[in-house]
């Protein structure tokens, strides 16, 4: 049990810091992460920046590697491979490494996959594993898996095999609905009935569909975060003392009610999501895209915050319930290409 709930403590240190351990020494994080108090935190020493025409800080006191690149599946990222191999193994002996770019989720995460690719010789799925587990929201995109699966190929001195099966998240596709080709694994479909609309509450504008919305677990409300900020009511147990049992003790004590969700989560793919986000920044407000109303319905930020029931959300991009309006939808259907995976996302 104290094992256990001094992960839970570290997990929950590190998502806050939004800088994730990977191995001893070496860790991955957003642009957000790249602050003093963190890095003096995980006694970090040295950063890989892959960020385009990125300016570091504190650059006397820490050493940095910045590499201009650009989330783009047409971008050349293997040709940095074997340099940040050889610097991550420099500041694992002389400290520890961050390696991050905007959002921590494309970039930061092919440089740390191909570490553990030449590290450990194993597949760019064994990597890909490794380096999730540490930070769940990663998510290179295509061109980045291509260049890893072929640099797996160079490391383990093995043939790429005839066709490469993509890796990651399904993205929604517009299908041409004249081929009725149904056995092609080429042309499988999975479909998805949208049953609703929301609107803004002020302008009445579409904003996303149901389908937009992203579902997590329901957290345990106060009891998830910030023990300081918790309600402090002296209950029975506390008056009898630590070391008496009670009843419920003996019989086992019922769970914590869980707290309602009060807001709606969108998808990171959403095109009004991508729009709110193309100023580079890590965080702002979600605001209408009607000219004429700019109302503000929520906010976001990439490296993540909390939802109302206490459950940690990275990245974050929340609409509270209040702000916009849940209308039905009839008969709308969307068509996911389950094999033709694409990726335009914006770090």
């Amino acid at each position: 049990m104290k094992v256990s709930a001094s992960r839970s403590i570290l997990t929950m240190y590190q998502q806050q810091h939004d800088c994730h351990k990977i191995f001893p020494g070496f860790y991955i994080g957003s642009v957000s992460a790249v602050n003093r108090e963190t890095l003096d935190t995980f006694h970090i020493s040295h950063v890989i920046s892959v960020i385009n025409d990125y300016k570091p800080r504190w650059t006397k006191m820490y050493k940095y590697l910045v590499l201009n690149v650009m989330d783009m599946e047409e971008e050349n990222i293997e040709q940095y491979f074997e340099e940040t191999f050889k610097f991550i193994e420099k500041g694992r002996e002389e400290g520890a490494v961050l390696v991050h770019c905007q959002a921590g989720i494309s970039r930061s995460a092919s440089i740390c996959i191909a570490y553990c690719i030449r590290k450990l010789k194993i597949t760019y799925e064994d990597a890909h594993g490794i380096v999730q587990d540490a930070r769940s929201i990663i998510y290179p995109n295509e061109g980045f898996i291509k260049q890893l699966q072929a640099y797996e190929h160079k490391i383990r001195g093995t043939k790429p095999p005839s066709q490469a099966k993509p890796t990651g998240p399904l993205e929604i596709e517009s299908i041409d609905s004249s081929d009725s080709s149904e056995d092609s694994l080429d042309q499988q479909q999975i479909k998805f009935e949208n049953k609703f609309r929301y609107t803004c509450r002020r302008c009445s504008k579409e904003l996303f569909l149901d389908s937009d919305i992203e579902s997590h677990e329901q957290g345990e409300g106060q009891s998830s975060f910030n023990w300081n900020k918790r309600d402090h009511k002296p209950n029975n147990k506390q008056q009898q003392g630590q070391n008496s049992i009670t009843e419920d003790q003996e019989e086992g004590e019922e769970e914590p009610e869980k707290i309602a969700c009060t807001s709606y989560f969108l998808n990171v793919n959403n095109e009004f999501v991508l729009t709110q986000t193309a100023n580079g920044e890590n965080g702002g407000k979600i605001i209408c895209d009607n000219p004429n109303c700019k109302e503000k319905i929520g906010s976001w930020c990439w490296s993540g915050d909390k939802c109302s029931c206490g459950t940690w959300i990275t990245p974050f991009f929340q609409v509270p319930k209040t702000r916009v309006d849940e209308k039905p939808l009839k008969n709308e259907i969307v068509f996911v290409n389950k094999m033709k995976v694409q990726s335009e996302k914006v770090e």
